[in-house]
């Protein structure tokens, strides 16, 4: 890999695990993108190859971008809104793809992957110190000051130098998984690792810590390869999500919405959820249209959305006032915005990574962890923005690698798959 574009990838790493230090997180976003972009051009220039591999994993996710913008474009004409609140967000929302896909064609050694993961390790040593500092002075030294810090459950929430706590729960997720997979075990890891998993939960990150105890879980299921562990994961994830479709089109949140006033964004979250089953019931198909729910363009150009469905005007105000996806749930988002045929479309595109890396999920191979880490993107966007960071850019790191280009989905000539739909 050349040496320019590593250290982009490096700097892109310092920056999204330091993100309260460097940047502003409205400019995150533009930094990630242009850096990606400026490691794209640098890289066509140096292999002097075309600017997009002629690989069906390429194909099948152009393809399936293409196709999601264009039932987008349906919905604005169905719906006949406002096309300035459109082209202010159908960016945005094709932004997580367009960057995974550039990631995917840099095609970055295994090793060079490797050498990367260990920098993004490196890179959080000074968090983890401040982290450890603050474990041992508010949970050991029981020293109370809690001024400017978060609380869940009248404790402390560690965050670190990361600036959020959630934050600082995915980078440790990242690195106990990382830790796991690819060092040697050792009594010293391992009391590394517990330290580090006690140190996740005390971030009070819900999410990022059932997903480290999920990655253990899916790896060790993995390792004994039985098939009743197999069977028996496949029928609790069949439940799971039969009880997230049951809630979702029943409206079964609205029952619980008082006891999390306490907390204004899991209020949010659930009251986002509850109203995308009731307006996917009217918009089923092709949804209300982007940049009508969700976004400062939907409060901005006025959308009839919120009133339409008697949304509160306490959620309103607390979503305008937050950045990014306001109302937290991604899946939410997509499936008011663009029904089910972009909603799927959308996730699909996530789907053909896994489908991808069919089959090549060898020792110390990272297309285990990205795997992995795809699942853990697509179910984190229940309740949270998919754009998830570092989560989004480890994960997009992970599909670079060239094992993922040549695994299962290779070309139209080196397999008898034509196109993955």
């Amino acid at each position: 890999m050349n040496k320019v574009i590593s250290y982009l990838l490096i700097l892109l790493l310092i920056v999204t695990s330091y993100q309260s230090i460097f940047v502003e997180v409205s400019f995150l976003d533009e930094f990630i993108l242009v850096a990606i972009i400026l490691a794209f051009i640098i890289n066509c220039f140096i292999t002097k190859e075309k600017l997009l591999k002629k690989t069906l994993l390429n194909k099948a996710i152009i393809f399936t971008l293409l196709l999601y913008i264009g039932s987008t474009l349906i919905t604005l004409c169905i719906n006949q809104y406002e096309t300035s609140a459109y082209l202010a967000e159908i960016f945005n929302n094709i932004k997580p793809l367009i960057i995974l896909l550039l990631f995917v064609n840099l095609q970055i050694s295994q090793e060079d992957i490797k050498k990367l993961m260990n920098s993004f390790l490196i890179i959080n040593i000074p968090s983890l110190i401040f982290l450890l500092i603050d474990f041992i002075r508010f949970y050991i030294l029981n020293i109370r000051f809690y001024q400017g810090f978060q609380q869940r459950y009248g404790l402390i929430r560690l965050e670190g130098l990361s600036g959020h706590p959630i934050q600082m729960g995915y980078i440790l997720m990242l690195i106990i998984v990382w830790i796991h997979y690819n060092y040697k075990r050792t009594n010293i890891s391992r009391l590394i690792l517990c330290l580090l998993v006690i140190m996740q939960f005390l971030t009070f990150a819900r999410l990022p810590f059932v997903f480290t105890l999920g990655y253990f879980a899916f790896y060790y299921c993995k390792a004994i390869n039985s098939k009743l562990i197999k069977a028996m994961g496949v029928c609790i994830a069949a439940i799971v999500t039969t009880i997230l479709i049951t809630i979702l089109i029943n409206n079964f949140f609205n029952v619980g919405l008082n006891y999390f006033e306490n907390e204004a964004e899991n209020t949010i979250r659930l009251y986002s959820l509850s109203k995308a089953g009731e307006i996917i019931k009217d918009n089923g198909f092709f949804g209300v249209g982007i940049g009508r729910f969700g976004d400062r363009a939907s409060v901005l150009y006025n959308s009839d959305i919120y009133y339409k469905y008697s949304f509160r005007t306490d959620m309103i105000k607390f979503a305008f006032d937050k950045p990014g996806s306001m109302f937290e749930s991604h899946l939410a988002k997509q499936i008011i915005e663009t029904g089910i045929i972009g909603t799927l479309l959308f996730y699909g595109v996530f789907l053909i990574l896994i489908i991808n890396s069919k089959g090549s999920s060898g020792k110390k191979n990272p297309i285990f962890l990205l795997k992995y880490l795809t699942l853990v993107i697509l179910l984190n966007s229940i309740f949270n923005p998919i754009y998830t960071i570092p989560l989004y850019l480890i994960t997009c790191l992970l599909s670079s690698t060239e094992d993922n280009q040549t695994s299962y989905i290779k070309s139209r000539k080196d397999t008898n798959l034509s196109y993955v739909f």
